[in-house]
C-alpha cells in the first residue's frame, strides 16, 4: 500500500497546489480510494477499520498541509476557507472510492 500511499500524497499536493478546480484530481483520488478499498477487502479488514484508517490519514493530512514547503499558505480567511473546501472536496472523493472499492472487490 506504500506505492498508493505516495501516490495519494503527490495527488494532494498538486491538487490543493492549483488554483483552478481540475476534475482529473478528483477522478485519480477516487481511483486511488477504490484500490485501498479493494486492498482493504482482500486482506479482510472490516469496513470499520478501513475507514478508521482514513480518518486517521485525513486528520493527519489536513494537520501536516498548513506547514509543509511547497503548498500555497492562505494569505486571507477566504483563502483559508477555499482551501479547505478544496482538501474536503478530494477527501470525500478518496472515502467514497475506499467504500467503493470496498464493496466491488
Amino acid at each position: 500500500m506504500r506505492g498508493l500511499g505516495q501516490r495519494l500524497l503527490g495527488l494532494l499536493i498538486q491538487y490543493i497546489n492549483r488554483r483552478e478546480e481540475d476534475s482529473r484530481f478528483i477522478k485519480e483520488a477516487r481511483a486511488v480510494g477504490l484500490s485501498y478499498g479493494g486492498e482493504a477487502q482482500q486482506t479482510q479488514a472490516s469496513m470499520h477499520d478501513t475507514v478508521e484508517a482514513f480518518l486517521f490519514f485525513r486528520s493527519s493530512f489536513s494537520e501536516l498541509t498548513m506547514p509543509l514547503p511547497g503548498i500555497a499558505q492562505p494569505t486571507d480567511l477566504a483563502e483559508a476557507v477555499a482551501l479547505q473546501t478544496r482538501l474536503n472536496r478530494i477527501m470525500d472523493a478518496i472515502l467514497l472510492g475506499v467504500i467503493a472499492g470496498y464493496e466491488g472487490s
